[in-house]
């Protein structure tokens, strides 16, 4: 893993990835509190203005501290929050990293997290040389299984801990082309 990268805006042909920050709170209401977005995800249904404020906060301490990397997904003519994309749980001797993602449902179907994820695959392998990116989804979660397979990730039964290990979900895996 390159241990010097930080931090970096990115842009698709329709987006922009961007850091998270405090005038976000309501479109991160917004989409956390959204009962279609939290179907397949184990939190609370409901996310107060002061919870996402200290979330935001986290996430930029996090970030800072290159523990995680979590962007904000943006259309590129406009600064609202439509979804987040991020890598964590990251382990600098395996060179690997999770993969998380959520679109608010006004957003999905336009292949727009398919930019959003392809552009972070690049960014793992290619800037950060990380060697694998995991996923983790719910086994009814259509959509992001067959976001995961067209960009090449395969069911990997390997992986024993994260939320894999409690049975609620199913590991996927991506390795870097050498």
């Amino acid at each position: 893993m390159n241990n010097s990268s930080s931090f970096q805006t990115l842009t698709t042909n329709r987006l922009i990835l961007r850091d998270l920050k405090p005038g976000d709170v309501a479109d991160l209401v917004a989409l956390r509190s959204d009962k279609r977005v939290n179907k397949y995800l184990d939190r609370p249904k409901n996310t107060t203005d002061n919870e996402a404020k200290v979330f935001i906060k986290k996430i930029q301490a996090g970030v800072n501290k290159g523990e995680c990397f979590y962007w904000a997904v943006s259309l590129k003519n406009s600064d609202k929050l439509i979804g987040t994309i991020c890598l964590w749980h990251i382990d600098k001797e395996k060179e690997s990293a999770e993969l998380g993602y959520e679109m608010h449902p006004d957003f999905q179907g336009k292949g727009l997290m398919q930019e959003a994820v392809s552009t972070i695959i690049d960014f793992s392998f290619i800037i950060l040389k990380f060697k694998k990116i995991i996923a983790f989804i719910s086994p009814a979660n259509e959509r992001s299984l067959r976001l995961l397979e067209k960009n090449n990730f395969c069911r990997d039964k390997s992986i024993t801990d994260g939320y894999a290990g409690s049975n609620k979900e199913i590991s996927f895996s991506l390795m870097a082309s050498d």
